[in-house]
């Protein structure tokens, strides 16, 4: 996990923890479980977004590298 993204992850509501862990728990069985960044031009495109909160409030940016067995969390989005 980024630092950026660590630090966004201390400034969320301690209610939507849980949600967050699910997705976590999701990547590492299923990184390609997301929605591409850019599907329209890119439908498989390594960098992923994968929505958590229950109505869509916030959602994980993150980076796959295959090769790697590596899933590198670049951001978090909250909006509440």
């Amino acid at each position: 996990m980024s630092d950026h993204a660590a630090d966004q992850v201390a400034a969320l509501p301690k209610e939507v923890l849980p949600a967050l862990a699910e997705v976590f728990a999701l990547l590492e069985v299923q990184p390609w479980a997301g929605r591409s960044l850019n599907p329209d031009r890119n439908p498989d495109a390594a960098v992923r977004t994968h929505p958590f909160g229950g109505s869509g409030l916030g959602g994980v940016v993150y980076l796959i590298l295959d090769d790697q067995r590596l899933v590198e969390v670049l951001e978090i989005v909250w909006l509440g």
